[in-house]
């Protein structure tokens, strides 16, 4: 049939189109003209008669003083199983006591308050920060409803636990606008969740205003400074030059000692082996001071010997693996994110350069000794796998290791989260993994681009485009249905990620171009780090903010790896720049003891927020990673022309920075040191 035929029909339908559209736009511009007028003309109403409503000076509508009995009455206070007492300097407040029987919540405060009827209302409650409010949280009802969420959200809880040392604080909340759109006064109740045992902190006084912020300055507010610190006191000493190298000392002999520790317990037995489990990390230790000057290996055969431990400990792990092919999928604690056996892949990705060393081992002697048969001493089962290669022939330890690595490379590129921290986590286990499967010589390592690919998207330096998608061995589509709010112990799988990826026989579905097929969760330009440096999440968060961290760990990682030298720059400039950009969410305090500190600024941190941040000089203090930072211009300097140019400008000013804050928290640190599994770093 001609597609003419059509031309006429297709015609009238393109008007009817562009008629409808009109007349459905001139409908709206009615009713929104209507609406504005309808606004005006209350406005000016309410503006005429709202005289009891309008702000004080102070800037709010009302205010009640808990525990003051006539402030209490001329609102109408409500509070069974509440009581009264003195609080803070003096200051009268009210507590929520336990029902009885236990109620899961403590007593109502229920009160009347002023509001304006046509413009948004806040509530805001005075606490004492000396007051903790551990185990329960308090919300805000307002005429009979809940006001928002208790844990996250735009609408917030009125008492989130903060506390504030020697002074009172106010917290603020948004009243929703259709719970006071037309009204003067509302019903407002402060309840009281979880506190069955024990009085509640005190409530001291309660505000409504229209603006977001209101005049308390003539209130008792308490002082930075307590009754015997004043600012000649707020700088502490500095250590003598003895006194640091005491603590560089200890901190290195202690690391000597965790290694030759780790070395017995690899030699204690035929199945010794370090931890590779996360934030215990034994392996990454053992192969990352190797590295190190302070290293006791020092000797070629001393080196040797410690990668045969190395050797072993993959061994070993490999051989849990064939016995208990879930162990990839949730071993150990976090082991769900990344896969557990990413670790060994990184353990060789470190040692690679002496591996490849003739005077230690030798690339013709490390491929001889993948080349040997390999017993697992395990059956085919559920859950596990006979020691036979892929074919059902000899298995050999590459073909072992390569089994180990591949099903855990799979499983990190396909359960993956969208927010930094658990992006990083994830999908670095398939860096790892697919590192491991380049330097054993694996057909299934997928080329050094595919690896920087990965690398670079977990660090939030490419664009994140989610999930790889896999199907199975005969190009099967796969359930792979995950959620990472069943994590950890929790963590929940399909069949077909037990038995498919976690075997290693899944495998990468192509596009018609070849590519692997991305879920794509945020398009293809979102990346996990912003132009100006800081991680993304739901909003802005401080401490999870330090995930970016992992950024310069990276940079030190890959440093003088070959074919990694590019990559290299990329983590070092993303490093620098984002160490940059916290530095605008720090800001001067003093520590308990009254001493002058940096924080971060964690009020408004999305998920652990807080009056008081964590002490932080750019980085967290009590983690070594100032001093890291800091190291970089030294690094750099090192090899200036590799780092020359205009490109490099802002970066030099970056890290010149970094070694000023350091040393202007050096007291604190040296202090804070502690010896951690990331010795690689350091």
């Amino acid at each position: 049939m001609s597609k003419g035929l059509f031309k006429p029909v297709m015609k009238i339908a393109g008007h009817a189109k562009r008629a409808l559209a009109v007349g459905l736009i001139s409908a709206l511009i009615i009713q929104i003209v209507a609406s504005m007028s309808a606004i005006a003309e209350s406005t000016e109403t309410t503006n005429a008669t709202a005289g009891s409503t309008a702000a004080n000076a102070n800037g709010y509508l009302d205010k009640l003083v808990f525990g003051n009995s006539a402030s209490e009455s001329a609102h109408n206070f409500i509070g069974h199983n509440t009581s009264t007492i003195t609080g803070f300097m003096g200051e009268p407040a009210r507590v929520s006591n336990p029902r009885v029987p236990a109620a899961g919540q403590g007593g109502d405060l229920t009160f009347t308050m002023k509001v304006d009827p046509s413009l948004r209302n806040y509530l805001t409650v005075k606490f004492s920060g000396e007051e903790s409010s551990s185990g329960y949280t308090s919300m805000v009802n307002i005429n009979g409803e809940q006001v928002g969420f208790f844990a996250y959200g735009d609408h917030e809880a009125i008492n989130k636990g903060w506390m504030l040392p020697n002074r009172f604080y106010y917290n603020t909340i948004m009243l929703p606008l259709e719970s006071t759109a037309g009204k003067e006064i509302v019903e407002i109740t402060i309840k009281t969740w979880g506190n069955s045992s024990s009085a509640s902190r005190g409530y001291y006084n309660a505000y409504t205003h229209t603006q977001a912020d209101i005049n308390v300055d003539g209130e008792k507010q308490g002082y930075k400074f307590k009754a015997d610190q004043n600012p000649d006191t707020m700088l502490p000493p500095d250590l003598t030059d003895e006194e640091k190298k005491a603590k560089i000392d200890g901190y290195t002999q202690g690391n000597i000692n965790l290694f030759n520790n780790l070395s017995a317990k690899v030699d204690a037995g035929a199945g010794g082996k370090m931890s590779i489990i996360r934030y215990q990390d034994e392996l990454k230790f053992y192969a990352s001071a190797l590295k190190y000057s302070w290293s006791p290996a020092k000797t070629p055969e001393e080196k040797k010997a410690a990668l045969q431990r190395i050797f072993k400990t993959i061994d070993n792990h490999v051989k849990d693996y064939y016995g208990n092919t879930r162990l990839v999928l949730r071993g150990g604690h976090q082991g769900d994110w990344g896969g557990y056996y990413g670790a060994l892949g990184e353990a060789m990705y470190i040692v690679k350069n002496l591996i490849k060393d003739d005077s230690i081992n030798g690339k013709a002697a490390f491929n001889a000794f993948l080349d040997e048969p390999f017993v697992t001493g395990t059956v085919a089962g559920e859950f596990s796998l006979a020691g036979a290669d892929w074919n059902g022939g000899e298995l050999t330890r590459r073909e072992a290791w390569e089994r180990v690595l591949k099903a855990n490379f799979d499983f990190a590129r396909t359960r993956l989260s969208y927010i930094y921290n658990q992006v990083l986590y994830t999908y670095e286990g398939a860096w790892e993994a697919h590192e491991g499967l380049r330097l054993i010589g694996s057909p299934f390592f997928e080329g050094k681009e595919r690896s920087h690919q990965i690398l670079l998207e977990s660090l939030g330096i490419r664009p994140f485009l989610g999930e790889e998608v896999l199907v199975g061995p005969s190009g099967e589509e796969l359930d792979l249905y995950h959620s990472l709010f069943y994590h950890d112990g929790q963590a929940q799988f399909t069949d077909d990620f037990v038995h498919i990826v976690g075997k290693g026989l899944a495998k990468s579905k192509l596009d018609e171009n070849g590519n692997v097929v991305r879920r794509k969760p945020y398009d293809e330009h979102y990346t996990g780090l912003t132009e100006a440096g800081l991680t993304r999440e739901n909003g802005y968060v401080a401490n999870y903010g330090e995930a970016a961290n992992y950024v310069l760990n990276y940079y030190y990682k890959t440093l003088n790896h070959a074919g990694d030298e590019e990559i290299n720059d990329e983590i070092l400039k993303a490093a620098l720049k984002s160490i940059h950009a916290r530095g605008f969410v720090r800001y001067s305090s003093l520590d308990g003891d009254g001493k002058r500190v940096m924080r971060a600024e964690q009020v408004t941190d999305e998920r652990n927020s807080g009056l008081t941040g964590f002490p932080a000089y750019g980085a967290r203090v009590g983690l070594g990673m100032g001093m890291q930072y800091a190291s970089l211009e030294m690094a750099m300097s090192q090899n200036e022309q590799r780092y020359s140019g205009p490109e490099w400008d802002e970066y030099w000013q970056y890290a010149k920075r970094r070694s000023v804050l350091c040393s202007s928290s050096l007291r604190i640190i040296s202090c804070c040191i502690r010896v951690t599994s990331d010795i690689e770093e350091r």
